[in-house]
């Protein structure tokens, strides 16, 4: 568990991430996975992973290899225990002795764990265009865009504010090409990725050196605006920037403890380029 004395950059991380407002700074803290102090009968899951055919020049063993390594050590991260990992062509056996449920194995294993960042998608006049549930787009300046935090259990993510009553979710584009929206945005590399239990659980998100320097590129021209930071393609968060992000640290706050490890051992442990599924027993 971690533990900040109350004038550490971290804390004060913390509390910010409360009020939506990304701020810099970064103290070291090791977290502990969901599965700390629980024992659990052994675990097996089997899984198929779609290697596609881009990755022909590739032998297949050693993609299975890299893949068995992020799942080992996703595992770890998340506080498992006894790991063992067979490869059998392109199907993985996963074997957990404890500190895992089946359930909690098959969030941590079967996702790819891919984060991305992305901007608002802005209109002519710069203002930020939104799509409803139904009806047409419309757009709204900065100020227009809001965060529900009456629910401390859920995450508060951005909404937009039409003046004529209208409501809905910005429309996200990619920093690489901010004149088109985007499904996909700008991949960044973590570095590490730890879990804040001071106050509501957060995912502290380290990037790694060529990540920091890019988040400090695109925070830096995106000051009054939302910052879209997804996983997955899931929009997990959306802080305002108020200054440049200039050690490289994203913060994900708002979730449930236990989908805060689960998180953090995904995308901390490394991201997995292939699609995983759950298979049958033979």
């Amino acid at each position: 568990m971690c533990v900040f004395c109350p004038a550490s950059r971290h804390a004060r991380l913390a509390l910010t991430v409360l009020t939506l407002a990304l701020v810099l700074g970064l103290a070291a803290c090791s977290g502990s996975g969901g599965g700390e102090d629980e024992e659990s009968e052994e675990v097996v899951l089997f899984i198929e992973a779609d290697l596609g055919d881009e990755t022909a020049d590739i032998e297949p063993q050693t993609l299975m290899e890299s893949i068995a390594a992020v799942l080992e050590r996703r595992a770890e991260a998340f506080g498992a225990k006894e790991i063992d990992i067979q490869i059998d062509g392109t199907r993985l056996t996963a074997t957990l002795g404890s500190g895992m449920s089946a359930d909690e194995a098959r969030q941590v294993f079967l996702k790819r764990g891919i984060l991305d960042i992305r901007q608002p998608f802005r209109n002519p006049e710069g203002n930020i265009v939104c799509q409803p549930a139904s009806g047409e787009r419309f757009a709204v300046p900065t100020e227009a865009i809001a965060y529900d935090t009456s629910d401390p259990a859920a995450r508060p993510l951005p909404r937009c504010a039409g003046e004529g009553g209208q409501t809905g979710d910005i429309v996200w584009a990619s920093p690489a090409n901010p004149g088109a929206e985007a499904t996909v945005g700008l991949p960044l590399a973590v570095a590490s990725a730890e879990v804040d239990r001071t106050q509501a659980a957060a995912v502290f998100i380290t990037l790694d050196s060529q990540g920091t320097v890019n988040l400090q590129q695109i925070t830096a021209g995106l000051l009054g605006f939302p910052l879209g930071i997804f996983v997955d393609g899931e929009l997990m968060a959306g802080p305002t920037v108020e200054e440049a992000i200039l050690d490289g640290l994203l913060v994900i706050a708002g979730l449930p403890l236990p989908a805060a490890d689960i998180l953090a051992a995904q995308i901390g442990s490394g991201s997995i380029p292939f699609t995983l599924t759950e298979a049958a027993p033979d």
